[in-house]
């Protein structure tokens, strides 16, 4: 039940038998069993330990499609190789906007949808997804955001390496470095390490810092 799609052969038998010998369906069986077929039917297969057919589940909304047995790996390849032709980035933000705004509010939903939506019209794909569609033609794509979003993070890089190297020549000219966070070059070499929130909190930080530097606002050793 933690997979996106499930293929299933006629024959196949599923359940959730583990109140038969003193315990429960772990590893989320009763929670993600109720949210996939609604409580009542959940309960009853929890509850009794009854195991179901494929044509059982399949009816019940938890198996994706159902096939002769012979045919399921065939299939399940056919099906992930189809996905893995489509533009990527779209992929990634389809299943992240449906995993994580099914728990969620309908608004909350909508917003992260909005937001997906959002950052794929900043992506080669939907440029060349949209054009080869119009041409009727068949897109070549890239899976990656356009040029200029790539050089936005560019820029900010660079503002971090001319961060790190400032604070390499005047780290004994700012006795305060180390209480304002740690030391610049310190934050810029291990920035990958901490959240992203948090990184950007610091950058505005050090950013400041660097300017209030450039302004002759910071800390300085007069000569």
């Amino acid at each position: 039940m933690t997979c996106d799609i499930i293929i299933a052969g006629e024959s196949a038998k599923l359940g959730q038998p583990e109140v038969k010998i003193g315990i429960i369906p772990g590893g989320g069986g009763t929670q993600r069993l109720a949210r996939a077929v609604g409580k009542y039917k959940a309960m009853r297969y929890v509850l009794t330990g009854d195991i179901f057919s494929a044509r059982d589940a399949y009816e019940m909304g938890l198996v994706s499609e159902l096939i002769p047995d012979a045919e399921v790996e065939k299939r399940a390849v056919d099906m992930a190789q189809q996905i893995a032709e489509l533009p990527p980035l779209a992929i990634e933000q389809a299943k992240e906007a449906m995993l994580r705004g099914m728990d969620a509010s309908l608004e909350t939903g909508l917003a992260l949808e909005t937001k997906a939506i959002q950052i794929l019209f900043s992506s080669e794909d939907q440029k060349e997804g949209m054009a080869a569609f119009i041409e009727k033609r068949e897109p070549k794509l890239v899976g990656r955001q356009r040029r200029a979003r790539r050089l936005r993070a560019f820029r900010i890089r660079r503002l971090r390496e001319q961060h790190d190297d400032r604070g390499r020549g005047e780290r004994r000219h700012q006795p305060c470095a180390q209480a304002r966070g740690g030391e610049p070059e310190q934050v810029a070499r291990h920035a990958h390490l901490f959240p992203a929130d948090f990184k950007r909190s610091l950058l505005r930080r050090h950013l400041a810092f660097l300017f209030s530097v450039g302004s002759g606002q910071g800390h300085r050793e007069e000569p």
